[in-house]
């Protein structure tokens, strides 16, 4: 990871990820409660994650 991050190529992709990513998750954090999920197993996160996902795109 520190290799990467060294890179140019690794800075431009890490400093996009700010705009892209981190914005999505702090309002599933604020705006829907998403501070962490209850269930176990990855297919069930997934389903959950996608439930909260779907319903923001619905309140868009």
């Amino acid at each position: 990871m520190k290799e990467n991050l060294s890179s140019d190529e690794g800075q431009s992709i890490y400093r996009r990820r700010k705009y892209d990513v981190e914005p999505v998750l702090g309002r599933m954090k604020r705006d829907f409660g998403v501070r962490r999920t209850h269930l176990r197993g990855q297919k069930s996160v997934e389903n959950d994650i996608g439930l909260v996902l779907m319903s923001m795109n619905l309140v868009k």
